[in-house]
């Protein structure tokens, strides 16, 4: 027994120092392909250091060349940076084009003549001269986009107006509106107004007309003669939009559109259609955001998710789904009238400054 364990154990320690030899070598020989790849990822790593840094010196811009320009610019517009030519010296010695803003280029464009236009990029500075050829004469024609309503200030680009001049030897070309001085609209007076358009000294004319503001138009707030813990407010616009709000959250309710009969009448019937609903009035039940206005597309979208989630036989049909979105985004028909400067809805009459049972409390609603 005592042989043979001590031939079992020379035999074990005989196997196990030949298998760390060889668990060995493999660890020498893996170590070695690590270390080789290692020394590559260390070479391309330098590469690209040293390719960065030499392609940081390529691109620094020491000194600017020369500037080429057009010959004739048109007196009152800039000069498009495309048309200007600029070369740089970079560090590396080379010889390249600098890309140009309109904020690298400075000449005086009203004054008719010959003039030095300089590029300044990085208090680098060339320059090429060129004529500003003068305006000789303007027009203006307005094919109007949309209505202009009473009240309403008019966009500052009037979309819709084709401003145009004609330049010495340059003939004729466009001008953008933001670039000229339009006066003469009064926008509290209906009818047909002439504007007229000034240009670096030039002037032309142009018609438009401009329809009364629908009577409700203008924000409103609840006239309330007492204690309140937050006031409704309605915004009826000329387009035929509303929305309405609470101004103790500062909040809108929902929003939608609106009809009048008569249109455009201080007094008759007002039908009005729902667009967006406030998410938090059907946060529980269908798990929509609070701060969101839900559009009737988002709104089924919450319904279906919240309808997925119970078991067969428990989910609404397309059809009960229909009925709900329709009881959401319902249309009301009801009575208003204007008076003495008050919005009153379900045609309450005005007694004793107070309006009996109008929605959303007594008083009426007065503008803001």
């Amino acid at each position: 027994m005592r042989d043979f364990d001590l031939k079992e154990s020379c035999f074990r320690i005989n196997f196990r120092s030949k298998k760390r030899r060889k668990w060995g070598f493999k660890m020498k020989n893996r170590n070695k392909h690590f270390g080789a790849q290692f020394g590559l990822l260390i070479t391309a790593f330098s590469a690209l250091v040293i390719g960065t840094i030499l392609g940081c010196a390529s691109m620094t811009l020491v000194s600017l060349d020369t500037a080429e320009g057009p010959k004739q610019v048109r007196q009152g517009l800039d000069i498009n940076p495309g048309d200007i030519t600029l070369y740089g010296i970079y560090k590396d010695e080379s010889r390249k084009t600098v890309n140009l803003k309109s904020e690298n280029i400075v000449f005086d464009k009203h004054t008719p003549g010959t003039q030095t236009v300089k590029v300044r990029i990085s208090k680098l500075e060339a320059s090429f001269q060129t004529q500003v050829m003068p305006l000789n004469s303007l027009t203006a024609a307005f094919q109007p986009i949309g209505t202009l309503y009473t009240g309403d200030t008019p966009d500052s680009k009037w979309p819709g107006l084709e401003i145009r001049g004609e330049w010495e030897q340059m003939g004729g070309g466009t001008i953008d509106a933001a670039s000229c001085r339009i006066s003469g609209y009064n926008k509290e007076q209906a009818g047909r107004q002439t504007l007229t358009v000034s240009f670096e000294g030039k002037t032309a004319s142009f018609n438009v007309t401009v329809t009364p503001s629908h009577p409700l138009r203008g924000d409103w707030v609840q006239d309330w003669d007492g204690p309140s813990h937050g006031l409704i407010t309605w915004e009826f616009k000329n387009d035929g939009t509303y929305s309405s709000g609470d101004t103790r959250t500062g909040t809108t309710s929902d929003r939608g559109t609106y009809t009048t009969s008569p249109p455009s009448a201080s007094e008759g019937k007002i039908t009005m259609t729902r667009t967006h609903v406030p998410g938090k009035d059907y946060t529980d039940k269908y798990g929509c955001l609070p701060i969101m206005l839900y559009t009737r597309e988002n709104m089924e979208i919450a319904i279906r998710l919240t309808e997925a989630n119970k078991e067969e036989g428990q989910r609404m049909t397309d059809a009960q789904i229909n009925v709900v979105l329709n009881g959401i985004y319902s249309s009301r028909t009801r009575d208003y009238a204007i008076k003495d400067g008050k919005l009153f809805f379900d045609g309450e009459e005005k007694r004793e400054g107070v309006g009996v049972g109008v929605i959303g409390g007594r008083g009426g609603f007065v503008r803001r």
